[in-house]
């Protein structure tokens, strides 16, 4: 077919109301969006438009358009439902790795209070190694605690032997 005569067929079904109608109504039926029902029958006739410029025979061009009307109708339906099982996969992952860092968390706790428990450490210890798992900087825990960072290497030190005894202890 010529461009012309390509140009006046499409034109002639763009204009033929019923038809363009009928197509919007059968994907409203399959969709249920406005939106999505105009954007898939303009894109069935954008189809057939392509396919008779390629210099494509097409026999029946409103069975051409239903057809098309209807598997890109189809298409978007399974875009949507593969993006709501991602979104939900999403916030299922999220949700358990949460509950997992949390129980992680817990865990640790527990077994920091079991080894300090062992070490009979002094309120003055227990408070350094609290900022000390917060991982503070010497410089910052000697302002909160107002003594010199040359002290909190010291104490720093002393906590660690302490702790290498004990694991040799239980070794």
């Amino acid at each position: 077919m010529k461009k012309k005569s390509i140009e006046g067929v499409i034109a002639a079904l763009f204009n033929d109301q019923k038809l363009y109608k009928a197509l919007l109504a059968k994907a409203q039926q399959v969709l249920q969006n406005d939106a999505e029902s105009i954007d898939v029958v303009n894109d069935a006739y954008i189809k057939l438009f392509e396919e008779l410029n390629q210099g494509k025979e097409v026999a029946n061009m409103p069975g051409f358009l239903w057809g098309t009307c209807y598997r890109k109708a189809v298409d978007v339906l399974r875009k949507r439902q593969h993006s709501l099982q991602y979104v939900a996969h999403c916030k299922a992952t999220f949700s358990s790795s949460q509950i997992c860092r949390q129980m992680k968390r817990f865990e640790q706790v527990g077994e920091w209070n079991h080894w300090l428990s062992q070490l009979h450490l002094t309120k003055d210890e227990l408070t350094l190694f609290g900022y000390i798992q917060q991982e503070y900087t010497n410089q910052e825990i000697a302002q909160v605690l107002n003594i010199p960072p040359d002290e909190i290497r010291k104490k720093k030190f002393s906590l660690k032997r302490k702790f290498q005894k004990l694991v040799k202890r239980t070794s």
